[in-house]
């Protein structure tokens, strides 16, 4: 059985207004899946994904990345095992050069040169990016400035990638691409999203907050087909799922489920 990578025990968080963000939080994560996080706008989606990385620090409970309690001390060693896509590719993309963004991480770590170059190649072919290397982020589409985010973490071989709302500002033949890179991606995965049918295609499990509180976890397309949950929580079922708009008969699921 796979180990637990991710564990998250009485979770709170409080933001300096008064507002409580999260109220006590509690799952596990294994290594090698790939986790949604759902809720609609305010329900702690983000605040979370910060204090599992080390940006944010809660105001009672523990977040463990590997058996490592996530706290100041350890953050240098969480940031080499949890690698973090913001959503706005921009907060990560800041060098003169797309090579210097994706090698600034391991020349933060004191790697040889030899070895941050060989990261950089390898991350930038990955993503399918490696003509672009010599260009400057402000220069590239919505697309390729994420793929771009997503080899500066990759150069740090997590063991854990984590992403804010992936699919934003990005065209459909972009978000079809990303899904396909992070389909072929072996690492543990969480995702927070609004688009529920990226997370239906990507995610086996799905964890639904509301107000701070997980109300859900389980089953990806349990929690889709839950009407009674999904509108509680504020959310619609993926419009992969949905009805006809026309003729009203309902859409069979593809995908992974073969249903």
């Amino acid at each position: 059985m796979s180990r637990s990578i991710i564990e998250v025990n009485n979770l709170s968080y409080t933001y300096p207004d008064g507002k409580m963000a999260l109220n006590k939080i509690n799952f596990k994560i294994k290594d090698g899946e790939s986790v949604g996080i759902i809720g609609s706008n305010g329900a702690g989606k983000s605040t979370l994904l910060m204090n599992l990385v080390g940006a944010l620090s809660p105001d009672e409970g523990e977040v463990y990345v590997d058996n490592i309690l996530v706290e100041k001390k350890t953050l240098p060693l969480i940031r080499k095992k949890v690698g973090i896509v913001f959503q706005n590719s921009d907060d990560q993309l800041f060098m003169a050069n797309i090579y210097d963004d994706v090698a600034f991480g391991p020349r933060n770590y004191k790697l040889s040169e030899e070895e941050v170059r060989k990261r950089v190649i390898n991350s930038l072919k990955t993503v399918g990016i490696l003509h672009l290397k010599d260009r400057v982020a402000y220069k590239l589409s919505g697309g390729e400035k994420r793929a771009a985010a997503i080899a500066t973490v990759l150069a740090m071989n997590p063991d854990v990638l984590v992403m804010d709302e992936p699919t934003t500002a990005l065209d459909p033949r972009a978000r079809r691409r990303l899904i396909n890179l992070l389909r072929s991606f072996s690492q543990t995965k969480i995702i927070t999203t609004h688009d529920l049918d990226m997370v239906l295609e990507l995610c086996d499990r799905i964890i639904v907050l509301n107000e701070g509180h997980v109300v859900e976890d389980g089953f990806t397309l349990s929690i889709f087909e839950n009407d009674k949950l999904m509108q509680e929580c504020g959310l619609e079922r993926p419009l992969s799922m949905q009805n006809c708009p026309l003729c009203g008969s309902k859409k069979k699921i593809g995908y992974r489920y073969n249903i």
